[in-house]
């Protein structure tokens, strides 16, 4: 099933089309999907009605064809949730902790270094500490994008009463 977890595997799990293919590889065309379809509240939310203003969205990924499957057919594409998990720490924490490292030591050199009361020393190295771990994430990042073992993998194919 789309979305599901394979809690066995360590997995997750969604539904796209391949849309190219070539070398090992598969650009895979996904449904953006929201939470609202589970939610409590979906026909009354903010979130619910934007959604259906805007339309659904789709996102393409480069994935592992290591099925060949073809072009057009409906797959099951999964990616490590450990993976995953740890990813999103790093690119969401990471920044995030570095900034406010960087505006608490601005904060202390902008009083006893400085001898300045003003809040904008510790904005100005707080905001210098957090393009600096973007910057440093970016570049980072990069060789772990291209590795294999970090890709989603296109797992099975589905059968003719799930397509998308």
């Amino acid at each position: 099933m789309a979305g599901q977890i394979a809690e066995e595997r360590g997995v997750l799990e969604e539904k796209g089309r391949i849309i190219e293919s070539a070398d090992g590889f598969a650009c895979v065309q996904m449904q953006k999907k929201s939470a609202c379809s589970s939610c409590s509240a979906a026909k009354g939310c903010g979130v619910s009605v934007l959604e259906q203003t805007i339309g659904t969205k789709v996102t393409n990924i480069s994935a592992s064809n290591e099925i060949g499957a073809e072009v057009g057919e409906d797959v099951i594409v999964a990616v490590d949730e450990g993976f995953l998990l740890k990813g999103s720490l790093l690119v969401y924490g990471l920044p995030l902790v570095v900034m406010m490292v960087a505006a608490l030591l601005g904060d202390l050199a902008g009083r006893y270094v400085l001898h300045y009361e003003g809040d904008s020393v510790a904005v100005l190295f707080g905001f210098c500490g957090l393009l600096g771990a973007v910057i440093w994430l970016r570049r980072s990042l990069q060789n772990v994008a291209s590795s294999r073992h970090y890709q989603p993998v296109i797992v099975r194919r589905c059968s003719q009463h799930h397509m998308l």
